[in-house]
């Protein structure tokens, strides 16, 4: 049986679905709108990213089994997404606001419950928990427990993002955005060459037999 160290997933979804890239985007595009505006956008956001990792975290092995793709081929795809994301964030040129014939709220859904919270990467992970530990129903529910924490601080760190950055100037937000685009982008390649690895060995291993 595979064993389940719950410290490293817990790790694992902070740093890929967790609230310091969001919080900078999150920023940037709400700072033009009132206070229970941004509120109801943050508590949307976070919201609709549980869900989705609840989804994932139930029918992980499902869609693997369903579609007939491994953990490899969605942590290529997974990485290639965050790659993007990664690379806009270092090309931006800041200050992206709302657009005044759209309701605000919509950037909620995109682009911070997705790609900015349920990350590509984050739902490669529990999509492959789930698959690895599709028979293990405590252990689903521990890693929808851990999910949960991780979405909880996310909402406490957006709704006091205004108290976080109060001292911090436009400029470090910016320098900070870009600097985070380049290890998210650096993690994308990581995940890709694991991925090429792992279907390298099976390949090796179909070879051999």
């Amino acid at each position: 049986m595979t064993e389940f160290f719950p410290f490293d997933v817990f790790m694992a979804l902070l740093v890929t679905m967790g609230p310091l890239k969001v919080m900078l985007v999150y920023a940037d595009m709400t700072r033009e709108l009132d206070k229970p505006t941004r509120r109801r956008i943050a508590l949307k956001a976070v919201l609709i990213a549980f869900i989705v990792g609840l989804v994932f975290i139930g029918i992980g092995k499902i869609l693997l089994d369903l579609f007939h793709f491994s953990t490899a081929a969605l942590s290529i795809a997974g990485g290639a997404i965050l790659f993007v994301v990664g690379i806009g964030m270092v090309l931006s040129e800041g200050h992206t606001h709302i657009k005044t014939d759209r309701d605000p709220t919509e950037i909620a859904t995109y682009p911070l419950a997705m790609p900015m919270m349920a990350t590509p990467i984050g739902i490669v992970i529990l999509t492959t928990i789930s698959a690895r530990f599709s028979n293990e129903t405590g252990t689903l529910l521990l890693v929808a427990a851990i999910l949960a924490l991780v979405m909880v601080i996310n909402l406490l760190v957006l709704l006091f993002e205004s108290v976080i950055l109060k001292y911090i100037s436009p400029d470090v937000i910016n320098v900070s955005e870009r600097i985070l685009g380049l290890l998210l982008a650096a993690l994308a390649v990581q995940t890709i060459l694991n991925a090429l690895q792992e279907l390298g060995l099976i390949i090796l291993k179909t070879g051999a037999h």
